[in-house]
């Protein structure tokens, strides 16, 4: 149980097993980094994840039949809406995705090969770019249904960067797109980043390079949005 936001085990802890404990945390002296308030034993530590339980188990088998995020989902956006309240964000934000490596039983865990940890939890981040500060962020748990979500990049940063303005937002190919930026333009931000040659906005001339010259750029103006496409030299 909880009291005064402290996690209480006594009552579910033995008798025998509450009274060691005190007995370790007072024999560790006041300069110990072993005190009760600092630190605790990794014995003490399973005990105690035995009992923990983040959300309500009441409703839990409903909500997980449309959120499988739902034992955490309480706890983790409580901690995602203070983020922003601790930190005023700069000017540049970075839109992307990271792979937190997790190898457990997880009906949402990802198998990417191209990540250096293969398997791993899926987190949308927007973070500020001067200083890697996670401002806002969300749990990929699949889809929501049989078919692939549609314009699911544009849809992740228009989220993950409400309330922002005045910002410039970069992301890659995955999220970049010109009914994205049209977007962002309303709400008083800019955007960088790259964009894939299939995308339907693109000239036919962005999406065969194949007779620019080496060393030069080709660019194109459409109202207030810039592409530029680069011919690299050979290596």
């Amino acid at each position: 149980m909880v009291e005064n936001d402290h996690l209480s085990v006594h009552d579910d802890l033995s008798d025998s097993e509450y009274e060691d404990e005190v007995e370790e945390q007072q024999s560790s002296g006041p300069n110990s980094s072993t005190r009760k308030g600092n630190t605790v034993s990794l014995e003490t530590f399973m005990k105690y994840s035995r009992f923990i339980i983040f959300g309500d188990n009441g409703t839990r088998a409903r909500r997980r039949s449309t959120d499988k995020h739902a034992p955490i989902r309480d706890v983790w956006n409580i901690w995602v809406e203070r983020l922003p309240l601790m930190y005023n964000i700069s000017s540049t934000v970075t839109v992307d995705e990271q792979l937190v490596p997790f190898r457990g039983k997880c009906p949402f865990r990802q198998y990417i090969p191209s990540k250096p940890d293969s398997y791993g939890i899926k987190i949308w981040a927007a973070c500020d770019a001067e200083n890697s500060y996670l401002w806002n962020a969300e749990v990929y748990t699949g889809h929501k249904d049989e078919s692939a979500e549609c314009e699911q990049g544009k849809r992740i940063v228009l989220q993950l960067t409400e309330g922002l303005k005045g910002r410039n937002v970069t992301s890659d190919n995955f999220f970049c797109g010109l009914d994205l930026a049209k977007e962002l333009k309303k709400r008083k931000q800019t955007i960088v980043g790259t964009i894939r040659k299939i995308r339907k906005e693109l000239p036919v001339e962005f999406c065969n390079p194949k007779g620019m010259t080496r060393s030069t750029t080709l660019e194109g103006y459409y109202e207030e949005n810039i592409i530029i496409s680069y011919c690299p030299r050979k290596r």
